[in-house]
């Protein structure tokens, strides 16, 4: 089940999130690239109405965080920090209206996992048809590509539009318009 997140899942999403941490010169396939949030800053995020969840009968199995333009100025005002991220700059120049998602997930061990993750893109991608006018995503694709990201925003039409040099590595920007 899909569904909005809550307070009540901060923990779980962290718990997942950090199991996906990936560090310089890790093997692992996909993942946050040298990206981490404290328990504070998810706490924040789920408060967006495009923070979603996937679910079932044994718990948390992913989710999406994903903010349109308004969410996401709220969330520089709470985090003056952000101003110093090259993602942020690059995402808060963009041109209005737009939602981003700033992390996607789902639990390795996930029965259905590449069912569980199509639900989530597909819920994000008509949520984002219906209220605004622009799809963005981020993701590493230099020295560590995060392929199985890179061909799930490909899958919903998501098109690489621009890349970013973060002096560790080149992400990608990838942008679905309607």
């Amino acid at each position: 089940m899909i569904r909005e997140a809550r307070s009540g899942d901060v923990d779980d999403i962290k718990t997942l999130a950090d199991s996906l941490a990936v560090h310089a010169g890790e093997a692992k396939r996909t993942g946050f690239y040298e990206f981490t949030l404290d328990r504070t800053q998810y706490a924040r995020r789920v408060h967006s109405p495009d923070a979603l969840v996937a679910e079932s009968g044994d718990g948390l199995e992913g989710f999406c965080l994903a903010y349109d333009w308004r969410f996401l100025d709220h969330l520089f005002q709470q985090e003056p920090q952000a101003v110093q991220d090259p993602v942020y700059n690059f995402i808060a120049r963009h041109p209005l209206p737009f939602t981003y998602v700033e992390q996607f997930a789902v639990r390795q061990d996930a029965l259905n996992r590449g069912s569980v993750a199509i639900a989530l893109r597909d819920e994000i991608v008509s949520r984002c048809k219906q209220s605004h006018g622009m799809l963005l995503c981020v993701t590493a694709i230099h020295p560590w590509r995060n392929d199985p990201a890179i061909r799930l925003a490909e899958g919903a039409g998501l098109c690489h539009m621009a890349s970013i040099d973060t002096g560790k590595l080149t992400l990608g920007v990838y942008r679905l318009s309607f």
